[in-house]
């Protein structure tokens, strides 16, 4: 079992976020050997993870007993921390509209990371994630690809950073388009 980075292009940051998508948690509580090498190289770069509430409830998701729920919490807890990203809602209305658009069938639980990497964006925060169809890089840069060989498969994870210059492009054309359509509905 092996596994294959570089974060050379992260070395230039510090201080930065790294928000763990549910795949992300589940690869590094099945193969904590593997995943422990870039977790420890990505805190040497000064990195806190960080999940959402969503993110957690599908970690833990499934368990079929209380024992292994417990040990799925302690799992998380031990790696990072929970931001509540909803409490923030209000601030991403012209984010909503511009992603309906781009990615109109994302998940609430995607749709709250890319919120959380554009809260963040000054950071900067990246987003780890093995599922790639679910980051948007009409909006979205991949900085570096991990990739693990279990044996058994191999996936490759994504870190993802928010682009201020692809997202003011997209929602320029896609918030002009909602004013000059005005009677156009958008869901909140």
């Amino acid at each position: 079992m092996r596994i294959f980075y570089d974060l050379k292009q992260l070395s230039s940051s510090s201080n930065f976020f790294v928000f763990l998508d549910t795949n992300c948690l589940i690869g590094a509580f099945v193969y904590p050997n593997i995943f422990s090498k870039l977790f420890d190289d990505l805190k040497k770069l000064s990195c806190e993870f960080l999940t959402i509430p969503s993110v957690a409830f599908e970690f833990t998701r499934g368990t079929k007993t209380v024992e292994e729920f417990n040990s799925k919490l302690e799992f998380l807890e031990n790696l990072a921390s929970i931001y509540q990203i909803e409490k923030h809602l209000e601030d991403f209305k012209d984010l909503t509209i511009t992603l309906q658009k781009i990615k109109g069938s994302a998940s609430y639980t995607d749709f709250l990371l890319i919120a959380a990497l554009y809260k963040f964006r000054k950071a900067p925060s990246y987003l780890l994630n093995s599922n790639h169809s679910d980051c948007p890089i009409d909006i979205l840069d991949r900085e570096a690809i991990v990739t693990v060989d279990t044996d058994k498969d191999i996936k490759n994870y994504g870190l993802y950073r928010f682009s201020e210059e692809k997202y003011s492009k997209a929602a320029e054309n896609i918030l002009k388009a909602k004013k000059d359509n005005s009677d156009e509905s958008f869901n909140f």
